[in-house]
């Protein structure tokens, strides 16, 4: 008993579009379509020759070409080519008859007895799918690779079989995936090594910024730039720092006097630690050797220059979180609520100065009551700056009192106060500008019988095209003195 069936060609689809390669063998009886059994590997067309060896294939079938529905799954012969699977022959389409109690793997109707043709190979790729009369379109989620097209319909295989051949396709994928995996996971590794010893140069790199003097902010960040405050240039900086010198030793010269002091000076050092003098450390001069230096007439001077000095300026860093503070109010009390830095290895300095950097620069445009004018921040007619100022000269004479003659005490406190203010505007100065900078009170290399009484003035320039050095650090800021500290002999 054998049974008549029809031949059509299956084009699959998924939810990307049709397989631009691949056409199958799709069997049909009685216009409805069925599974390709398993045995039928290979066919024979009347009138157009022999499809061999075929391979039976099942597809997942798609309600449409764009669905995600899937309706169900169909089993085609797909063709092979030197084992290597092709599209099915265009045009070896029709009828052919099989019998329904052999299990024969070659089937052929009664009249292929006929000399086997070369069929056409060629296929249509990309959107284009193949048309004949008994060509049928089914919908797949399944993609295929994409092979070459085989010259001719081959009679018979080349010798080594599709599961040898499959076999060998897994493996080798299965072994480039283990190489990949095992490349990426070292390189993984090698960049967070390198990431936990420093930060990369590499990706801070956009960050980094150089501010000339009298030049506006960098070319990233270039729309934000044209609205940030405008740097005030190097000159007028150094002339504001020196200026402030010769004002505290101008206050010193006029309302101090040169009488001994009897009695303990443990009060006076103890009045100058809390201004955030250093108590105790490795400078040259601390709390309590500057308190000896004020008590003898001799050097009073000296030290009281000093002593005054460092308070005032302490109090418009940045990096001071200890003593009065001159910097706007909202400035001081957020520097004040940054914790302390991170003592252990996973803690990187190098962060959080570029941090702070960035903070400064913002706030001080947000802070800015006119924005577009693009000037420092303003000290005039703020009543906070004439406060603050006063709340330092009352927390500085805590320690100066015991050299002020008692008649002299107003116009000490007085000019004590316009001296503080001038200093104000030096800090908010230095606050609005996009460079760091740092106050220099000590002799570098520190040595005794040496003090500074005017401060010096390091600006810390960020260089975006200077590569880290032993002099530099990996951010490219190196220091450059802009004022130099005057110091005497004691």
């Amino acid at each position: 008993m054998s049974a008549v069936y029809e031949i059509a060609i299956s084009i699959f689809h998924g939810a990307a579009g049709p397989d631009p390669n691949l056409a199958y063998g799709i069997l049909k009886s009685g216009g409805t379509s069925v599974d390709w059994p398993k045995t039928l590997t290979s066919i024979s067309i009347a009138g157009k020759g022999v499809v061999n060896p075929i391979t039976p294939i099942a597809r997942d079938l798609y309600q449409t070409a764009t669905s995600a529905t899937v309706t169900g799954t169909g089993t085609f012969g797909q063709y092979l080519a030197n084992g290597i699977p092709a599209p099915w022959p265009p045009g070896f389409t029709g009828p052919i008859t099989i019998a329904a109690s052999s299990t024969a793997t070659s089937i052929s109707t009664p009249s292929s007895t006929q000399a086997t043709p070369t069929p056409d190979t060629s296929v249509t790729s990309g959107g284009t799918t193949t048309t004949t009369s008994n060509t049928e379109t089914v919908t797949s989620n399944r993609p295929t690779s994409t092979p070459k097209a085989p010259s001719a319909v081959s009679p018979s295989s080349s010798g080594i079989s599709t599961g040898a051949v499959a076999g060998i396709a897994i493996g080798c994928a299965f072994v480039g995936l283990v190489i990949g995996l095992l490349a990426a996971s070292c390189l993984f590794r090698r960049k967070a090594a390198k990431r936990g010893k420093t930060l990369d140069h590499a990706a801070i790199h956009d960050e980094l910024e150089v501010y000339p003097s009298g030049k506006g902010a960098p070319i990233n960040d270039m729309q934000l730039s044209q609205f940030l405050l405008e740097p005030t240039p190097d000159r007028d900086v150094a002339q504001e720092t020196q200026s402030i010198g010769a004002l505290i030793d101008q206050h010193v010269e006029s309302y101090y006097h040169h009488h001994p002091i009897a009695g303990d000076q443990r009060a006076p050092a103890s009045a100058l630690a809390d201004l955030g003098f250093p108590f105790s450390s490795a400078a040259s001069l601390d709390a309590q050797g500057a308190t000896a230096l004020c008590l003898d007439p001799r050097s009073r001077q000296v030290g009281l220059r000093h002593a005054i000095m460092r308070v005032l300026f302490s109090s418009i860093d940045v990096h001071s979180s200890q003593g009065p503070s001159m910097l706007p109010a909202p400035v001081a009390s957020f520097l004040r609520a940054i914790p302390p830095a991170e003592s252990d290895r996973l803690g990187d300095p190098q962060a959080n100065e570029l941090a702070l950097r960035k903070w400064r620069k913002l706030s001080a445009f947000l802070l800015h009551p006119a924005r577009s004018q693009r000037t420092p921040l303003p000290t005039t007619g703020d009543a906070t700056v004439e406060a603050q100022a006063q709340e330092l000269a009352r927390s500085l004479n805590t320690f100066l009192r015991f050299f002020v003659d008692k008649q002299h005490q107003q116009q000490q406190v007085d000019h004590l106060q316009a001296v503080i203010e001038e200093c104000a505007k030096l800090g908010y100065m230095l606050f609005s500008h996009p460079c760091d900078w740092a106050f220099i009170f000590e002799p570098d290399p520190v040595r005794g019988g040496v003090v500074v009484v005017e401060a010096g003035l390091r600006k810390v320039v960020v260089d975006r095209d200077m590569a880290p050095s032993p002099t530099t650090s990996s951010l490219g800021a190196f220091p450059q003195i802009l004022v130099e500290p005057v110091m005497v002999a004691t």
